[in-house]
């Protein structure tokens, strides 16, 4: 055979070869094609299975996380509520009333310890009601409930504390009719009715997960509406019509009294009492823990001059502030209330309030406040220093920066404990604007904020 064949040959044989080998791989693919795409989308699956696993520990680990936040307030607001119990308790031990003669005695003690042994009651009833709230989140069963049944159960339970808070408010009427509670016995049963209040909207809100929007908005409505009549009811308790001062004894030394009025430095609009007449239906306050219609800049003081030894004139005192302007205000006292209304560039500083504040109409001002219940309404750029026992409340109200309380002297923890609030509990970031959708979201409303750190130490009065 010649050489030429030979070559022709190996090389007949290697094309074949190579053609056989492409055959083989076209095969072994059109048969792995199937397998490869299955197998892509079999890691599909996977990869999007491990991401919806992230998300929802990612979200677990969220929802505890607020779970355990909320129990922290709840347990917070629950040893508040505690200690307002005790008080309620003791002042029902002592048994102390309003200072007149009533013409039944037996009769009316027993009524004023009724009223306030419902009062305790229902306190309890709002106890026991958080704790399950927790126990059901810790559990899981809430969700194991069928909807219809947990919207019936919350809609009888919202309408029969409805039903109470309103009955509660009517037979304190009658009974201050009857000269029956003391101004003192009125104020708890006020911050009583505000906590169950609160109570009511928290329970609400919670509910709007599996209630159907016809019967949140009812719900939301029925709650507006009991809102209004407590704030009728609280008009008709303690009255806040129009300001009148308490008319004094005209002193028999008109010099005296002029001589009087310039030792005490306070101004003269704030020592004559205002001529027009003021019916009985109206509220009085006291000229010696009120100040009204000075135009500043000044700087005031209550309790005014006096002569009260080492006791605190303004224990159990209510005291009122209205219409001034660039005045600063000290209130160096354990009061039992406190009204603000109408101030302008003003800086308020006051010592623990055992009762409630109410700030209305402040523009551009520093309120230094620690009490129990705050409520905010129609105020513009005010930044609010606050020691709270419960959650502040605004309404209306924008432009509002709140940091913690400055005030720091040597009788504040003393002062604190006259005032029922504790040095642990404070809740001055925990604002709800109830004029805003959010109002249960702390960081929803666009009406308020919390002040800058830095800027906290403004809050302190000038040259502390």
């Amino acid at each position: 055979m010649r050489k030429s064949d030979k070559d022709r040959g190996k090389r007949m044989l290697g094309i074949l070869q190579g053609t056989l080998n492409q055959f083989r791989k076209e095969s072994a693919a059109a048969t792995n094609a199937p397998q490869m795409a299955k197998r892509r989308q079999v890691d599909a699956r996977l990869e999007a299975k491990a991401e919806q696993e992230k998300e929802r520990l990612r979200k677990e680990r969220a929802e505890l996380f607020r779970c355990r936040r909320e129990q922290q307030l709840e347990v917070a607001l629950l040893q508040q509520k505690m200690r307002i119990f005790k008080g309620v308790s003791l002042m029902t031990s002592l048994n102390q009333g309003d200072g007149s003669i009533p013409t039944q005695p037996g009769n009316q003690i027993s009524s004023r310890e009724a009223l306030i042994n419902r009062l305790t009651e229902r306190q309890a009833q709002l106890k026991a009601a958080q704790l399950q709230r927790i126990q059901q989140k810790e559990n899981g069963t809430a969700s194991a409930r069928g909807h219809s049944e947990r919207t019936g159960d919350f809609l009888q339970r919202f309408l029969q504390a409805k039903a109470e808070i309103l009955a509660d408010l009517d037979e304190a009427s009658e009974k201050l009719t009857e000269s029956m509670l003391s101004t003192h016995e009125i104020t708890q049963l006020l911050d009583v009715t505000v906590l169950r209040l609160e109570e009511l909207q928290k329970s609400l809100n919670d509910a709007t997960l599996y209630l159907t929007a016809f019967d949140s908005e009812q719900a939301r409505l029925e709650l507006k509406s009991l809102n209004d009549q407590f704030q009728i009811k609280r008009e008709q308790l303690l009255p806040t019509k129009k300001f009148a001062f308490t008319r004094k004894a005209k002193p028999s030394n008109p010099t005296e009294s002029s001589q009087s009025l310039v030792a005490t430095g306070e101004p003269q609009s704030l020592k004559s009492p205002r001529k027009e007449t003021v019916t009985e239906a109206l509220c009085t306050f006291d000229e010696l823990f009120s100040l009204a219609n000075i135009r500043g800049p000044t700087t005031l003081h209550l309790p005014k001059a006096s002569t009260y030894g080492d006791s605190d004139p303004l224990s159990g005192q209510s005291v009122y502030l209205a219409d001034l302007t660039d005045c600063t205000v000290h209130v160096q006292g354990v009061c039992g209330n406190m009204i603000m209304r109408r101030l302008l560039r003003c800086r308020v500083y006051t010592f623990p309030v055992a009762g409630s504040v109410w700030i209305e109409d402040c523009h551009e001002c520093d309120l230094i406040v620690a009490c129990r219940q705050l409520r905010v309404h129609q105020t513009t750029g005010c930044r609010l220093g606050l020691h709270m026992a419960s959650r502040p409340i605004i309404e209306n109200s924008t432009g509002l920066n709140v940091g913690p309380y400055p005030l720091d002297y040597p009788e504040l923890q003393k002062h604190l404990q006259e005032a029922g609030l504790s040095s642990t509990v404070n809740l001055w970031s925990e604002v709800e604007d109830f004029s805003h959708p959010n109002k249960r979201l702390t960081t929803g409303s666009p009406n308020w904020s919390i002040l800058p750190e830095h800027e906290w130490k403004h809050l302190a009065p000038i040259g502390v």
